[in-house]
């Protein structure tokens, strides 16, 4: 894919939260890119859904106009409809759980950086600079926990550098 071209992705109902997760996430990059109204990105969305996921909306949407209600033309309150489906309540809390037991152990500090970065991603938690260089040192192996303390560093990004 080029810099220039955003691709949106299809999602087919599959039952992994990840997958959804990612789906939703690679949506609203697009959407963002694209600069679209609420209404013109739930009727993109719509036109992403495939399968099962497409049958599911469908019923949304019939239920909803059998009970003489609108249609969901909001994105946020579709990615909340979707979410109810296709992401159980446990997972965040399941991704929030294995973040904090995250360990370098034998990985080598690249491969943990990426590792955490990728679990600041989806836990989607937003928290002070402090508290998530803590989170980072505490899964670090000693030595390297040990220098970052050593150096002073007060930020995540100081502590990339370190590594």
């Amino acid at each position: 894919m080029s810099p220039n071209k955003i691709e949106a992705p299809t999602f087919d109902g599959h039952h992994d939260p990840w997958i959804f997760d990612m789906w939703i996430r690679d949506m609203d990059r697009f959407f963002k890119w694209h600069n679209l109204s609420d209404n013109r990105k739930v009727r993109f969305a719509k036109m992403k859904l495939i399968d099962e996921a497409k049958i599911y909306w469908r019923d949304v949407e019939d239920c909803l106009e059998m009970r003489g209600k609108p249609l969901i033309t909001d994105w946020i309150k579709m990615k909340q409809k979707l979410q109810e489906k296709y992401l159980p309540q446990s997972y965040r809390n399941k991704l929030l759980d294995q973040w904090n037991n995250l360990r370098q152990g034998n990985k080598s500090i690249n491969e943990y950086i990426t590792q955490f970065n990728d679990y600041i991603i989806r836990c989607a938690i937003r928290e002070n600079e402090a508290m998530t260089l803590r989170r980072f040192c505490k899964g670090l192996n000693d030595d390297l926990r040990r220098e970052i303390v050593f150096q002073g560093v007060s930020t995540l990004n100081q502590s990339l550098y370190l590594s």
